[in-house]
């Protein structure tokens, strides 16, 4: 059911910008020239152009926002951006709950550097990070946002509070002073335009100084170069409004369920004007609540029967990631990467037994010319077809060639892998799948157990491949997938 109803519910809003990806093949090395629009550091970022160009983007066009659910770390972000949201945000407050602590300073730029890092390995989506205060005087602001950029976030929200900061929808919280809040904002942008580009959004607290103090800082943050200003804890839609008029910039909003805030919907943000909405309670809480009620749940099973099935097996592994690796294992050791790394089971000047390294070549060569045409993203059934019948020629007046029968086996896992493989109607493919790789171990064992590079590298993998299909093979239910 978990996966069911991912984008059940579309988001709502538009926006062109994807990720920017090499043309040509990939592996290839060759000149590649890229357009990045919105451009202000001295060195370009991908993300950080794609960030601020669907800022600027939603800025000018009252029908989109970019709302966004802030997220704690690797896998709530990929959970984020599996949902559809264009950008991930780690907040101070969902991040110092990840440690079991409030949004009171605890967190430092360290942490938050490893929580960057986490949810860059697990998205494409440019990801925005807390930077709190920058962690101390300017020259620390200025590191903090050179460090977050080089781990790779897309923007930097930096604020004008004092130091243990508080989240801004709770007591005890004070602002510095204009001269100092202007001096970090100011030592972040200098970061941002002498080294690598990242989107600067300054945060100002001082609302609770009145609403002309809050104008003064962050008109002032306006003129210094930031790419977007956000005011926080402004109360109601009128004051949301006159915000976004006065001060004719980029204009970040956050809705806190209950908070200092009026709850508008992310439509309503954006007609007033607003650039992006962020979400920074949301999944922290429904972790509590989830957490809590769960281990309830589990108490009471506990004197009368099994746990409480959450979610199945199949789907907490395919949750986390398993149902990827496994792939990306088994296609490493099958060299089946096709769609990264096109790399067939060949070999270059290292032989197989009975085969002169000539000869080898001349074999080596001709299989390759076969593979060469199943090795686009979206292969035919008559063009793997044709390379299986392709290297089936080759086999027979060369039976003892072992890497043909290892690269037919990759041919047909092609087909399997389309259809559902453990299937009465798939059993012959399979089982010419499992012969061929058994033969292809026999062929490749050197008689005396002397095994030179490429044969071991070819034994080493078909094994891999064999076992674990024949693993999945005992596991599979009827019409079960071959992933």
């Amino acid at each position: 059911m978990s996966k069911s109803i991912v984008n059940s519910a579309p988001y709502p809003f538009k926006f062109d910008q994807g990720p920017i990806t090499k043309p040509g093949k990939p592996g290839v090395t060759e000149d590649a020239t890229l357009s990045l629009p919105n451009v202000r550091g001295k060195i370009p970022s991908l993300q950080a152009s794609r960030l601020r160009t669907m800022m600027l983007e939603a800025a000018k066009d009252p029908s989109k926002i970019l709302a966004h659910c802030c997220s704690y770390d690797g896998l709530s972000s990929r959970l984020v951006e599996e949902a559809g949201f264009p950008m991930v945000f780690l907040a101070g407050y969902t991040v110092a709950s990840a440690y079991g602590l409030p949004d009171t300073g605890y967190i430092a730029m360290a942490e938050m550097c490893d929580k960057i890092q986490e949810a860059c390995r697990q998205t494409t989506v440019p990801v925005m990070a807390d930077g709190d205060t920058g962690y101390g005087s300017p020259m620390n602001v200025k590191r903090t946002v050179q460090c977050f950029a080089q781990a790779g976030a897309a923007g930097i929200m930096i604020e004008d509070q004092t130091w243990p900061k508080r989240c801004g929808h709770t007591k005890g919280k004070a602002v510095v002073s204009r001269g100092e809040a202007f001096a970090r904002i100011q030592a972040a942008c200098d970061a941002r335009d002498e080294g690598k580009d990242i989107f600067v959004l300054a945060r100002t607290d001082a609302l609770m100084h009145g609403w002309e103090e809050a104008m003064a800082r962050a008109l002032e943050f306006k003129r210094i170069g930031v790419d977007a200003v956000f005011v926080e804890a402004l109360p109601d839609r009128e004051a949301m409004a006159k915000c976004v008029k006065e001060l004719d910039m980029p204009v970040f909003a956050n809705i806190i369920e209950g908070g200092k805030t009026e709850n508008l919907s992310a439509t309503e943000l954006a007609q007033l004007g607003f650039c992006a909405v962020a979400y920074p309670w949301t999944l922290t809480a429904a972790k509590l609540k989830s957490i809590r009620e769960t281990l309830e749940a589990l108490k009471k099973s506990m004197t009368v029967g099994a746990p409480p099935m959450i979610l199945s097996y199949s789907e907490v592994c395919e949750g986390v990631g398993f149902n990827k690796y496994w792939a990306e294992e088994e296609s490493i050791a099958m060299g089946l990467l096709w769609k990264k790394r096109r790399s067939p089971i060949v070999g270059h000047r290292r032989g197989l037994p009975g085969f002169s390294e000539e000869k080898f070549e001349v074999l080596n060569e001709a299989q390759l010319s076969v593979l060469r045409g199943i090795e686009d993203e979206n292969q035919s059934r008559e063009a793997i077809d044709s390379g299986i019948h392709g290297l089936t020629d080759l086999l027979s007046p060369k039976p003892q060639f072992a890497s043909f029968y290892v690269n037919r086996t990759r041919a047909r896992r092609l087909i399997l892998g389309k259809t559902p493989a453990f299937t009465a109607e798939n059993a012959d493919t399979f089982d010419l799948i499992i012969s061929d790789l058994y033969t292809a171990i026999c062929l490749a064992t050197a008689p005396g157990g002397a095994v030179s590079r490429f044969p071991e590298t070819l034994l080493a993998t078909t094994h891999t491949h064999l076992a674990s299909l024949l693993l999945r093979a005992a596991k599979a239910g009827p019409g079960e997938v071959l992933p």
